[in-house]
């Protein structure tokens, strides 16, 4: 019905020295029947996202320094895209197996290890990509000290 609705969740700005050392933890839960588009941006500290149940439409991540987990796994309902924007610090997404995968890399990535994917020109692809109706397409750019990209 063209419905759209749109959430910001953000941490306090610094405007002023604080003595000790303050933590944010965010515990989020979305919902599974609603189309989302994720924008994430990571300043510093650790992130997992489990995000294989939901409903994807894209991932846009902008990271920061720290480390990040993102599990894309479970069942690809509509295809989508997934971005990654360098930061210091390692990140680790795992993709379904049975999925189609297509994954590049480009730019100053310190070091990348990619399992269960096949190495194609400057790419690398799923064994069901050519067969499967809807493929996730993994874009990584730049500047990320290491980055593992687990397909199981």
């Amino acid at each position: 019905d063209g419905k759209r609705g749109s959430l910001t969740i953000e941490q306090p700005e610094e405007q002023h020295t604080r003595l000790g050392n303050a933590r944010y933890r965010w515990d989020l839960q979305l919902s599974n029947k609603v189309p989302i588009d994720l924008a994430v941006h990571f300043g510093a500290g650790q992130a997992r996202l489990d995000l294989g149940s939901l409903l994807l439409r894209g991932v846009e991540l902008d990271m920061g320094v720290g480390q990040l987990d993102m599990d894309l796994r479970g069942k690809v309902k509509h295809s989508y895209n997934v971005t990654i924007h360098g930061g210091i610090g390692e990140a680790t997404v795992r993709l379904p197996a049975d999925a189609g995968i297509f994954a590049e890399a480009h730019g100053g990535i310190g070091s990348i290890d990619v399992r269960g994917l096949r190495h194609e020109e400057g790419h690398w692809v799923s064994e069901a990509y050519e067969q499967s109706e809807n493929k996730i397409r993994v874009q990584v750019q730049g500047g990320i000290g290491a980055i593992k990209l687990i397909a199981d």
